[in-house]
């Protein structure tokens, strides 16, 4: 009896020790995910005011209180806790089920024989990242395609006024010769020129389409856009100017039934006419038609914004630049200069006041918000999506190269190279892999419909739209699974063939 105490005493020790070794690795998980958990409120306080601050255009900015507080806080540690507790309950189950005497018996081998099951849920994890990296890679791809776009006029350098009378009482009509000829001659002023609109107005601003019509037709179905400017407005924005004239000082100050149109124009309503010299009318809310004469053709822009098609254009004379916006081609763009020039846009023209100073190229970018939104928010979600990818396969490759580990041993023994090694780890896994891939583009494919209203230039099924999220998992796979399968390769094989 004696010599059976010793004995058991002795085995017990052995299993103090796993006790105590299990107690410390739970600990350590336990501190890894409290310390998780602060990382990422940490970087959730740093990263959603910068979000926030790109929720409106540059001279109405949104404002979003999103300070951590209390149920923040609670909601992040409670969110922590089930997902761990979901993700921690099917490898605790499967530990739960194993047999002792079967383990006993086996050298614990039969526990870790099955991981069938881990690769098939790597399978719907690759496909779930590749779904996600699909759709984001579209609207990052559409924001480049949008971002790309060449509006038809020179960006740079240009800045904008937005001009109102002093006396809003005052409703004598300015035609702004006078305020042009002053402005141009100011220091610094390359050229300047007035519109009715203000370039890339995008949704803020609204523009005239009225119904044309041509002598002897009917009212062409396709509404142009009219745009009132003054003479210049073409120089002033570095416009292509194909024939004819632009509008000269005398047109601007007393009217003209003068027009300038865009070259959209003329291949929508005068294909394989000489244009210059022909006359229309336009119908907009008077029921009274207004006849037009075509003295100018120029290029197409896009005056809006960058989305919009080619849309035929008609430029008139500005009437009234009381209420019109100042575009000023300048030497510099500092903030010296436009404080400068809006003091002595106003020391010039008394009547009026200058006010909402904004670059155009700043004005493009307003347009651009809610693209750009989505683009900066799938580009954080397709380095998740990457991320989860590569550490999922992480996992299961070097668990199945640890169950390998006699194989490993044995295969070396016998003279296989590290090379083949290192090749029979890596890929062992493609056919979670691709058909991941092959699920994830399927069901991205299917989501990207509700996507087509943001999408500009990308159809889901170009070659970039279906490379970029294949070659990123791919490069995730590679990165994730050769680690495991050097060490593998290193593997002594006296020590693996003693290995348990």
């Amino acid at each position: 009896m004696a010599e059976f105490g010793l004995a058991l005493q002795t085995d017990s020790a052995p299993c103090q020790r796993m006790g105590s070794c299990h107690r410390v690795c739970k600990a350590l998980c336990e501190i890894k995910i409290v310390i998780a958990t602060v990382l990422a409120v940490i970087f959730a306080a740093l990263a959603a005011p910068a979000i926030v601050a790109r929720l409106g255009p540059s001279e109405l900015p949104a404002f979003l209180d999103v300070t951590p507080d209390s149920r923040s806080l609670a909601f992040a540690a409670l969110l922590s806790v089930v997902s761990t507790i979901l993700f921690g309950l099917i490898p605790a189950l499967r530990a739960s089920s194993a047999r002792p005497e079967a383990a006993l018996k086996r050298g614990g081998m039969h526990s870790s024989a099955r991981i069938g099951s881990l690769r098939w849920m790597l399978a719907a994890q690759i496909g779930f990242s590749v779904a996600v990296l699909f759709l984001s890679g579209l609207l990052l791809l559409s924001f480049r395609q949008l971002v790309a776009i060449n509006p038809g006029f020179s960006r740079d350098n240009v800045i904008l006024f937005d001009l109102a009378p002093r006396d809003p009482i005052d409703r004598h009509p300015d035609s702004g010769v006078q305020l042009l000829a002053q402005v141009r001659a100011l220091p610094g002023v390359r050229a300047a020129s007035l519109t009715a609109q203000r370039p890339m107005g995008g949704d803020m601003v609204w523009i005239m389409t009225p119904f044309v019509r041509f002598p002897g037709r009917a009212n062409e179905i396709l509404r142009p856009l009219q745009i009132p400017v003054s003479d210049g407005f073409f120089n002033a924005m570095q416009i292509r100017w194909i024939a004819g004239r632009d509008f000269l000082p005398e047109e601007i100050a007393r009217g003209s039934d003068s027009a300038i149109v865009n070259q959209a124009f003329v291949d929508a309503f005068l294909p394989g006419k000489n244009p210059l010299g022909e006359s229309f009318d336009t119908i907009g809310d008077s029921p009274n038609p207004v006849r037009h004469q075509i003295v100018g053709i120029a290029g197409t822009i896009h005056y809006n914004n960058l989305r919009e098609p080619d849309r035929p254009t008609i430029y008139t004379p500005l009437r009234d630049a009381a209420r019109a916006t100042l575009n000023i081609r300048a030497a510099s763009t500092s903030a010296s200069t436009l404080a400068g020039l809006r003091k002595q846009i106003e020391s010039a023209a008394p009547a009026v006041v200058a006010h909402n100073i904004l670059l155009l190229e700043s004005q493009i970018e307003n347009t651009l918000v809610s693209e750009r939104l989505l683009a900066l928010l799938a580009g954080f979600f397709s380095a998740v999506a990457v991320l989860l990818a590569a550490v999922g396969l992480y996992g299961v490759v070097n668990y199945a190269a640890v169950r390998r580990t006699r194989e490993i041993g044995i295969r070396i023994a016998l003279g296989a190279g590290r090379a083949s090694v290192v090749r029979l780890i890596g890929w062992s896994n493609w056919i979670p892999v691709s058909t991941g891939i092959a699920l994830g583009i399927a069901a991205g494919i299917m989501l990207a419909r509700y996507l087509a209203s943001q999408l500009f230039g990308v159809h889901p099924t170009d070659f970039w739209s279906l490379a970029v999220p294949i070659g990123c998992i791919l490069l995730a796979a590679f990165v994730a699974s050769l680690p495991p399968a050097v060490r593998a390769a290193r593997t002594d094989p006296l020590i693996a063939l003693r290995h348990e």
